[in-house]
């Protein structure tokens, strides 16, 4: 017969080793997250060179501006089209392989981008790059700038092969996991067409000012540092370092500008958004008409505009497009948030070309006169939408969404 004292001491084992798995658990996933957050930052070492070595490219290898408008496209239009056709690779070789092969596959393409001279050889390495920094541009010149970030970010594709292992690869459990596994595997909703999805209230409104918005971001990554270079006569490093300001603005407002919506407009998602593409609008005005006022200035307004363009692609593209795939007791949300998203994503793939040929034919001007249309014109859908949701809301024709569209 037990006694009280055998009880304990089996209540106490039994608690220390739900201790120990706990702690286990959160390590693993603590690490997990670490690798994860480092795996995707490293690909941005390979996106932001070619901004930088734009300048270059045109002098050495007299490259037009709309040539490497191409070169832009050539490396983001896998973004969009890779992800619908190879979408489910992870799933069919696991998350760990497949990440891995497409960090190093990146890097091994960009790796020798330096050693050729064909435009040709250069998208296609851009395109590869796509589907699976300034100092260096200062103190070892353009043909290297790839080099060392492609031999980082193989150094991480290798720490994700062989430390970036699932919860069922190490048998751990995660308590409530097999229970959520089992309900989403019964639920299975019919896929909806293209057309029904354009129809959807507000849809077509999110997905525009989310491919405007688009257009305008990808403008500043990868012109902003040649047009400080050639129009406004920044050195080399100069030109590299200060774009960096509308990176920071955008890290500050994707964490912020939710929160402040939440916190001022009572969440209604879609006025914030309008209001906040509408402030950086006003930013790239400020930043055209005081261009030639020094760094600071610039440095300042193109914080700002990062922040409120930046800041809207969380709630545009996630959020949002969430709550209108629930709308009237749907449970689309996947089909609508990539809906937007691709929308969003051709965005990308045509402003390189576009924005190429406008500054090859009416200079630099011209280029930011487009980009503040084309923020305008998104926050114009963005407040339609608002309008659109709000009417529908009154009529009692939908039900009634926390986002307040």
């Amino acid at each position: 017969m037990w006694t009280m004292l055998d009880c304990w001491k089996c209540f106490s084992s039994h608690s220390a080793l739900n201790l120990q798995s706990r702690m286990q658990l959160k390590h693993h996933q603590a690490c997990i997250f670490a690798l994860t957050w480092t795996a995707y930052a490293g690909t941005y070492l390979l996106r932001k060179p070619l901004a930088v070595v734009k300048t270059d490219l045109s002098n050495e290898l007299s490259m037009t501006r709309t040539d490497l408008g191409w070169l832009d496209t050539a490396m983001l239009f896998p973004y969009a089209a890779v992800q619908i056709v190879f979408g489910s690779s992870a799933d069919k070789y696991g998350a760990r392989r497949t990440l891995a092969v497409c960090l190093m596959t990146s890097a091994m393409s960009m790796a020798s981008f330096g050693l050729w001279h064909s435009f040709y050889i250069y998208a296609v390495l851009l395109f590869i790059n796509g589907a699976a920094q300034v100092h260096l541009q200062t103190r070892y010149g353009w043909r290297d700038t790839f080099f060392i970030p492609s031999f980082i970010l193989g150094g991480i594709g290798l720490m994700v092969l062989m430390f970036l292992h699932s919860p069922s690869d190490l048998q751990v459990v995660i308590p409530g996991k097999d229970l959520e596994s089992a309900v989403s595997e019964k639920l299975d909703p019919a896929t909806p067409s293209f057309v029904s999805l354009w129809k959807l209230p507000m849809l077509k409104e999110v997905a525009i000012s989310v491919f405007c918005i688009k257009i305008v971001r990808y403008c500043m990554f990868m012109w902003l540092p040649m047009y400080l270079h050639q129009q406004l006569h920044y050195g080399k490093a100069g030109s590299g370092m200060l774009p960096t300001s509308f990176e920071i603005g955008g890290v500050l407002g994707s964490a912020s500008l939710g929160y402040l919506i939440q916190r001022f407009l009572r969440g209604q998602m879609l006025l914030g958004s309008g209001l906040a593409i509408l402030a950086s609008t006003l930013s790239l005005v400020c930043f055209l008409l005081t261009a030639s006022w020094g760094a600071v200035p610039n440095f300042t307004l193109m914080l700002i505009a990062g922040a409120f363009n930046c800041g809207v692609d969380p709630i545009l593209s996630g959020s949002v497009p969430s709550e209108l795939g629930e709308l009237d007791g749907r449970k689309i949300q996947a089909s609508v948030s990539g809906f937007v998203n691709g929308f969003g994503s051709l965005g990308t793939v045509l402003q390189g070309p576009i924005v190429g040929a406008i500054t090859e034919y009416y200079g630099w001007s011209g280029m930011l006169y487009l980009i503040i249309t084309l923020s305008l014109l998104g926050c114009l859908a963005s407040l339609k939408g608002y309008l659109i949701g709000t009417g529908l809301r009154l009529n009692g024709t939908t039900q009634k969404l926390q986002m307040g569209v």
